[in-house]
């Protein structure tokens, strides 16, 4: 294999590592974090982080349309990750580092948030791999390698355990 295969290989697969470093918290710890040190029950816990969710199964396919149709002069899937970028950060920042009154509706707006700054990285990173060759193969070591960095993320995550 050539050394810009490699180097494609690992550019494309490199974003999967802080995305699984910042999942973690999210799926892991968050519920347990908000119910000890914020004392919501589990019920308005669950129902924050259910309809949030909500939200993001009618996001997803938007989102994925929006992007096959939108253009842009740095291109339509860079856009789409430029524009959740920060989103996804400042959600994770309220949710992690909550203020002011945290209840449930508080949860479930920044939850919200976050996952609509995930989406909007996740849907285009994973088109774009798709585009980025027509070969099985090709198609196969580029997945390989997101799951990879996702995997090698959610160690490193566990290590640091936040």
């Amino acid at each position: 294999m050539k050394i810009a295969h490699y180097r494609q290989l690992l550019f494309y697969g490199l974003p999967g590592l802080p995305l699984a470093m910042l999942g973690l918290p999210l799926y892991v710890y968050l519920p347990s974090f908000y119910a000890q040190e914020w004392h919501l029950s589990l019920t308005v816990i669950g129902i924050a982080l259910l309809a949030a969710r909500g939200f993001d199964v009618l996001t997803d396919p938007l989102i994925g349309w929006a992007n096959d149709k939108i253009n842009s002069r740095i291109g339509r899937r860079k856009l789409f990750i430029l524009l959740g970028t920060p989103l996804l950060l400042v959600g994770l920042d309220y949710l992690l580092r909550p203020v002011g009154k945290v209840d449930g509706l508080y949860l479930f707006t920044w939850s919200m948030v976050t996952y609509l700054g995930w989406t909007l990285i996740s849907i285009p990173w994973q088109a774009w791999g798709s585009e980025m060759t027509h070969d099985y193969h090709g198609k196969s070591a580029l997945s390989a390698s997101r799951e990879v960095f996702a995997i090698l993320g959610t160690v490193v995550g566990l290590a640091c355990r936040f």
